[in-house]
């Protein structure tokens, strides 16, 4: 008998296997404490347990993963768009929660550990977060989320990034919300371009 951890994981149909039956339905889970990741021996078991779960995804189903990784606070209809929406898309991010990766809860979407967004961020390059970033930027509806993006999207200083991410600050600010206001000016002056020092100074 052999045991498929999911009905679209690799081990039946490399061996020209189908399914027959389910016995029993059940949904994988990593666990992992605070104590585990701070051994350095169980620790890189935690990382090869979290490498092996990512290494299944498709390269199709990745940027789904990595989008919602990119998202503080991800929702399907928030990840879809990202992707550019359409079956494809779709298609995706279904694989990532089958295979373990992602949640989903009605809308919202959560990563089945904290380790596993840290792991597919981690593992992409500076430029493809960017990019990622970038794209977020432009379907976020959030006036702050869409700056926070901009900002991360950012592969230097930009005067229209500095100057979106100020105007996201006074609006924290004004709702009383002055640590995001703190944040977000700091990152407004460390885009602003050399030259610009009463901006800066402003910032």
């Amino acid at each position: 008998m052999i045991v498929d951890l999911v009905s679209t994981g690799s081990t039946l149909r490399v061996n020209g296997l189908r399914e027959v039956t389910t016995v029993l339905e059940s949904t994988a889970r990593l666990i992992a404490s605070r104590a585990a990741w701070a051994d350095p021996a169980r620790r890189g078991n935690l990382e090869e347990l979290v490498a092996a779960r990512v290494s299944g995804l498709s390269e199709p189903a990745r940027p789904a993963a990595l989008v919602a990784a990119a998202l503080s606070q991800p929702t399907r209809p928030g990840v879809l768009e990202a992707l550019g929406g359409g079956e494809g898309a779709r298609l995706a991010l279904l694989e990532a929660e089958e295979q373990g990766v992602l949640v989903a809860e009605r809308e919202r979407l959560r990563f089945s550990h904290p380790l596993l967004a840290c792991a597919i961020y981690g593992a992409a390059s500076p430029g493809r977060r960017r990019s990622v970033h970038e794209g977020l930027a432009a379907v976020v509806a959030d006036p702050e989320l869409r700056a926070r993006h901009l900002a991360l999207s950012a592969p230097g200083p930009d005067a229209d990034v500095a100057a979106e991410l100020e105007d996201a600050a006074g609006r924290a600010a004004a709702r009383g919300a002055q640590q995001a206001a703190a944040q977000l000016y700091q990152a407004a002056a460390r885009l602003t371009p050399a030259g610009r020092t009463d901006e800066r100074a402003r910032r």
